[in-house]
């Protein structure tokens, strides 16, 4: 948008090409090839030429719900690297685990072993979405990640408290005799 103001500025001839050059941090002949393109083809050139398209090495969208419903098809859900695997060996779905779970976190689909932050993040998403009165799938079969969050008291119980502030005890569980 800077880059614009200050081209077209130069182009009308309000501002010089040096005073360009030093606001855009380029060189006399950068600031040159962009007037000449400005000139040419107007505002279009400052945005690139593949805004709007999707990416050429983008998974395309019958993968991805081929592998939402192979992960839904298991009863025992598995975590996100297993089922790569499984892809991988048995479907010949050869992606990345950052990219599986990416495609699963955008249906709402959480890993049995997702950590808690992510669970909250994802839970957040969950609840300004229906906030903002888009309409939540209400079929049965696709599961929800709201359905599959445990509770944090059951996943990490916290000790009990102690009695004096500081107190804690400490233990070692090596079958060694370190201190006699």
């Amino acid at each position: 948008d800077k880059k614009y103001k200050v081209i077209k500025a130069v182009a009308e001839k309000r501002k010089e090409k040096k005073r360009a050059c030093v606001e855009l941090g380029l060189s006399m002949r950068q600031v040159n090839r962009l007037i000449q393109d400005y000139q040419e083809g107007g505002k279009a050139i400052f945005s690139h030429g593949n805004r709007g398209k999707i990416a050429k090495h983008a998974v395309p969208k019958e993968t991805k719900k081929q592998v939402i419903e192979l992960y839904q098809s298991f009863k025992i859900k598995p975590n996100v690297k297993h089922f790569t695997e499984i892809l991988k060996e048995v479907h010949d779905i050869c992606y990345t685990d950052t990219t599986i779970r990416h495609i699963l976190y955008q249906a709402d689909i959480l890993s049995p072993k997702t950590q808690r932050k992510t669970r909250k993040k994802i839970k957040a998403r969950i609840k300004s979405k229906s906030m903002k009165g888009k309409k939540e799938s209400d079929n049965p079969l696709v599961p929800r990640a709201e359905d599959q969050m445990e509770l944090p008291e059951k996943s990490h119980p916290s000790r009990p408290r102690k009695k004096y502030q500081g107190e804690l005890i400490q233990m070692d569980a090596s079958s060694y005799n370190w201190f006699g």
